[in-house]
């Protein structure tokens, strides 16, 4: 009988630990989409000002026009010295053509530290043509 009891005992223990592990990792998993926003073009266009604004696309086509205001860097920027370039304790505002690679950066840079990470729907294109209207 006693032995019957410390079995249920550790079993309740298990299986609550194994609750817990399940809670956690969908906990994390959450966590990094806390800290990423997808900002329509006016949205994106009152607050950018307030951090650094990042401009993913190809050198030729920042060439031929961006947001005034906006640092170019590739995709892969993470992987170089550029990276301390972009500073953790400011806002990071990414666009890129049409936004899908701003979606791929994001939670990356929430892996490396950053921690306030926003994207411009729609990327450059979305706010081309907001500009004409």
């Amino acid at each position: 009988m006693n032995l019957e009891r410390w079995i249920m005992y550790a079993l309740a223990i298990a299986l609550g630990l194994w609750i817990g592990r399940m809670l956690s990792k969908k906990k994390q998993r959450v966590q990094i989409s806390d800290f990423i926003q997808t900002l329509d073009v006016d949205a994106f266009a009152q607050s950018m000002r307030k951090g650094q604004l990042i401009d993913l696309r190809k050198e030729a086509a920042y060439q031929e026009g961006h947001i005034k205001g906006a640092r170019r860097f590739s995709g892969a920027f993470l992987k170089t010295k550029h990276q301390r370039q972009v500073r953790k304790d400011q806002p990071v505002y990414l666009y890129c053509a049409r936004g899908q690679k701003a979606k791929r950066l994001a939670p990356k840079l929430v892996r490396k530290g950053y921690r306030h990470v926003f994207i411009l729907k729609g990327g450059f294109d979305a706010y081309q043509r907001h500009k004409k209207h």
